[in-house]
């Protein structure tokens, strides 16, 4: 580590408020006309999605508003936040390309709730190929002390073959069988545990005695994140003010996580 937290955090904070100013101002001019063409009902189920209501018909049939879920949309600058404060503490081209990446998710997935467009969605997808392949390299690279020098770079092409290959096979999937989209869910799912598993198990075998905690610490965040996610898709979380938040706390749950991947990496390898 190069700086300290509290130094990073100004940076940090600032463009995460940023990043909010800005979707704020767009949302502000963009009207369900204007993506109606290319709308793309949300298919997983988040709750916010079903109790968002507007002449009658719910938002996953038809979109009314934009930002479509607020709080699905603006809990994603959590990404953002966690890849840009890594960035400054470490003070590495890995660290970059983490916020980098962290941050391509975070936009992608603020669209997505927002608009829910087609183009939308496959940015949603492919910022999370991208975050957990560049992850998965930088692991490897830690774990086989490669140099930074060539750990970044190493870790864009991680990140653009993944984006290239399975966003390709995302879309065609989707696009040729629209009514399957929970098979198709399913399908990312599994690639994102083929990088991710080996990414945040991988600190145990560079120093079992100092990183066990760690890891045991993000095993449980994306254990506890998936609980909340699935209750959330189920609808038995209570809502507060009549808003839903369990996908909201997802994302909060998942970026401390996918950051804690990062830093036990870096920890475990003194880098």
């Amino acid at each position: 580590m190069n700086v300290s937290l509290w130094s990073a955090l100004p940076f940090s904070l600032g463009t995460v408020a940023f990043v909010w100013v800005a979707a704020r101002t767009l949302f502000r001019y963009l009207e369900p006309r204007h993506v109606e063409a290319d709308y793309d009902a949300c298919g997983e189920g988040w709750h916010e999605a079903r109790l968002a209501r507007c002449g009658g018909f719910e938002c996953e049939d038809v979109l009314c508003r934009v930002p479509q879920q607020p709080i699905n949309t603006y809990s994603n600058l959590w990404y953002l936040l966690w890849g840009t404060l890594i960035a400054g503490v470490w003070g590495t081209g890995a660290a970059s390309v983490f916020a980098f990446v962290m941050g391509y998710l975070c936009v992608g997935s603020m669209l997505y709730h927002a608009i829910s467009t087609h183009w939308a969605h496959l940015l949603d997808e492919t910022g999370m190929y991208a975050t957990y392949a560049a992850l998965l390299v930088y692991a490897l690279c830690r774990w086989g002390e490669v140099s930074d020098a060539w750990t970044a770079p190493l870790m864009i092409v991680g990140a653009a073959l993944a984006v290239g290959v399975f966003g390709s096979f995302f879309d065609r999937r989707v696009t040729a069988r629209p009514t399957e989209r929970p098979t198709e869910y399913k399908y990312r799912d599994w690639v994102i545990a083929a990088f991710l598993s080996p990414a945040a198990l991988l600190p145990l075998v560079v120093d079992w005695r100092a990183m066990w905690p760690f890891v045991a610490a993000t095993v449980g965040l994306f254990a506890l994140a998936y609980l909340v996610r699935a209750l959330d898709l189920r609808a038995t979380l209570p809502t507060i003010g009549g808003r839903a938040w369990g996908h909201g706390l997802w994302h909060l749950l998942t970026a401390l996580a996918t950051a804690m991947v990062f830093v036990s990496n870096a920890l475990a390898s003194g880098g």
